[in-house]
């Protein structure tokens, strides 16, 4: 009989241990970064310490506004005009973007490109991506972000 009440008492001691790491390891909530001319910046963190890895511009509706980033790549740049063409992963892969590079455009009920995200994919090899012409690094620091872009127009977490 103790010897049962040692293993009871050592799977409970397992499983609580398991649950409180898994509970240590939830990601965190998105944060998002707004800025000027329709361009975000979304990652993850604790506030003063979130890392980005993605930027998006989404066109104001109305508005005929062109993009405004710019990815810089080994073999060359592609900007927003390049990026919302169809073919524009493909290009992208061409000129040198790395396994880990995300693209994806967002299209408007007419099937015109109304925005465009980029990102990099988790152990994606970092990229540079020009953001209201100024060039950054994904990922980017939360300081990297404020330093290099300024202060964003809004910061925003975003709740499940």
């Amino acid at each position: 009989m103790p010897e049962a009440l040692v293993v009871l008492c050592l799977c409970a001691a397992l499983l609580l241990e398991a649950t409180l790491r898994a509970a240590a390891c939830r990601p965190r909530p998105p944060v998002v970064f707004a800025y000027p001319n329709s361009v975000e910046l979304a990652g993850r963190g604790k506030s003063g310490r979130v890392r980005f890895d993605t930027g998006q511009w989404v066109r104001e509706p109305g508005s005929g506004a062109a993009c405004l980033l710019v990815v810089h790549l080994p073999g060359g740049d592609l900007g927003g005009k390049e990026l919302c063409h169809f073919n524009g992963p493909q290009v992208a892969v061409e000129l040198g973007a790395g396994n880990g590079f995300d693209l994806f455009r967002f299209h408007g009920p007419a099937g015109d490109v109304i925005g465009l995200r980029v990102g990099l994919i988790p152990g994606g090899r970092p990229f540079e991506v020009g953001i209201n012409g100024v060039r950054v690094r994904l990922p980017l620091s939360e300081a990297d972000a404020v330093t290099g872009l300024g202060e964003p127009a809004s910061r925003t977490t975003l709740r499940p």
